[in-house]
């Protein structure tokens, strides 16, 4: 999905990485997993459609960063809006 189109300044998050099988990585692994970003900004994930991403949204929240998901398709439709 990264592939087909990206919003500027993100980073590609395979929502798999989160997983170890079917379970949610500790903590341990998920704070190694996004030590690129600052705890202190707003995260925002987002897949075409939203639902992958929201298991990298409730990693995320696991570990409260302030994270907001949302889709590709929502993004394209509020920057053509601009």
């Amino acid at each position: 999905e990264f592939e087909a189109g990206s919003i500027p300044s993100s980073i590609n998050i395979p929502y798999d990485r989160v997983l170890d099988g079917k379970r949610i990585k500790d903590d341990a692994a998920l704070s190694r997993l996004f030590s690129s970003l600052d705890k202190d900004r707003p995260v925002v994930v987002y897949t075409n459609t939203g639902v992958k991403a929201s298991m990298i949204w409730l990693a995320l929240t696991l570990l409260d960063y302030d994270a907001s998901i949302y889709s590709w398709k929502d993004w394209q439709a509020n920057s053509a809006s601009s």
